[in-house]
C-alpha cells in the first residue's frame, strides 16, 4: 500500500463521523450509544489483525498484518523500551514498507513472537524481495507482563505464528484480550 493510500483512508475513516454528524462534529461521545470520532484499524484496505492468546498465563501477542506493504512510523519512548527491528521505520531506510508490527507481552523474551511472523510472511513470499526470496519486514514491541502468572509462559515464535493464522479484516477484540492480561 503506498503512502498516499494509506492516508488518504485514513483520513476518510476519520472523517466519515463528521459528515455523517456535523452538528456533533466536536463531541467525542454520544450518550445515547456509541462513540462518534473511532472505527477500526481493519477499517483501513488491506489491514488485518490476529490475536493469539496463552491462556494459562495470561499473556499473548497481536500480529497487525498487512502483506501487500505499508509505509510505517515509530515513536518509541519509557525508560526500558523493547523493540525490533523499529529502525528499519526510518524514512532515511532502504526498506520502505513492513508486511506486519508485532505487539507482545514476555517482556523482551516476547520479541522471539515475531520470528513467526516472518515464517508466516515469508511462506506466502511476502517481504523485502530479493534474489534468493524475501526478507520479511517485521518491527516489533513488547511489554513487561511477567509479574502475571508463571514467568516461564511467555510468547514464542508459535504464538506469532498462530496470531497471524487468526487474522482477519473484521472487527477486533479490544481490552485485556491478549498481552498485558493481567489485573488492572
Amino acid at each position: 500500500m503506498k503512502r498516499r493510500t494509506f492516508t488518504n483512508s485514513l483520513l476518510a475513516l476519520s472523517t466519515a463521523p463528521l459528515l455523517a454528524h456535523p452538528t456533533r462534529a466536536l463531541a467525542t461521545t454520544d450518550p445515547s450509544g456509541p462513540p462518534l470520532m473511532g472505527g477500526s484499524i481493519t477499517g483501513v484496505p488491506g489491514i488485518k489483525i490476529g490475536i493469539h492468546t496463552l491462556t494459562r498465563r495470561p499473556t499473548g501477542c497481536t500480529g497487525i498484518l498487512c502483506e501487500h506493504g505499508a509505509v510505517g512510523g515509530v515513536d518509541v519512548r519509557g525508560s526500558a523500551p523493547g523493540t525490533c527491528e523499529t529502525d528499519l521505520l526510518d524514512p532515511t531506510n532502504a526498506v520502505q514498507q513492513v508486511q506486519a508490527i508485532l505487539l507482545s507481552g514476555g517482556s523482551a523474551y516476547g520479541l522471539e513472537a515475531a520470528t513467526g511472523v516472518m515464517c508466516y510472511l515469508e511462506e506466502r513470499k511476502l517481504g523485502f524481495k530479493l534474489r534468493a526470496g524475501v526478507v520479511p519486514i517485521v518491527p516489533a514491541a513488547i511489554l513487561f507482563d511477567l509479574g502475571v502468572g508463571d514467568f516461564t509462559i511467555r510468547p514464542d515464535a508459535e504464538a506469532g505464528y498462530q496470531a497471524c493464522l487468526a487474522a482477519a479484516s473484521g472487527s477486533v477484540a479490544e481490552g485485556n484480550v491478549e498481552r498485558g492480561q493481567g489485573p488492572q
